[in-house]
């Protein structure tokens, strides 16, 4: 494997392996980003504040390109029960995080979930990453698949 000279390390792009590495870093770096960017206080004292749900809810349910989970923001905000609140606070309480196997989780609204509006802002976040940090990131491209999964060819289109 080739070194580069000024800083003694392998140049990712020539190693599959030393490539896992740098997706790995990019996951832990997008997911403190991820952290690090919520502005909304949904937790305090250990309580949920559900107004600051509600509201995190609606400026979702406003940029949110699929209309199955518009329509399920709209069913939790106009629900008046203990069962509407846990679910609103299960899909907006927090958010998805990165691991070994990227980003997953349970078809739904919200951060906490997977659905388009996140893969939407995931992929944002990281083509920005690699733009800064890849040489030539633009003109070399990048490689989006997707699998049967329910979900998995929409999420593909968003993310290309």
């Amino acid at each position: 494997m080739e070194q580069n000279a000024a800083t003694s390390l392998p140049r990712f792009s020539e190693s599959a392996s030393a490539c896992l590495v740098v997706v790995t870093m990019i996951s832990f770096i997008m997911t403190l980003l991820i952290l690090l960017a919520s502005n909304q206080k949904v937790w305090e004292d250990g309580f949920v504040n559900f107004e600051a749900l509600r509201k995190q809810a609606e400026q979702w349910m406003e940029h949110d390109p699929d209309p199955w989970t518009r329509a399920a923001v709209r069913s939790l905000l106009l629900g008046d029960d203990e069962r509407a609140r846990i679910q609103l606070a299960s899909c907006f309480g927090q958010r998805l995080s990165f691991g070994t196997a990227g980003i997953r989780g349970v078809l739904g609204p919200g951060p906490a979930r997977m659905n388009r509006a996140l893969v939407q802002q995931v992929t944002a976040g990281l083509a920005d990453y690699l733009g800064r940090t890849v040489n030539d990131s633009q003109s070399r491209g990048v490689v989006i698949g997707h699998d049967a999964r329910r979900g998995s060819s929409a999420f593909a289109r968003d993310a290309a």
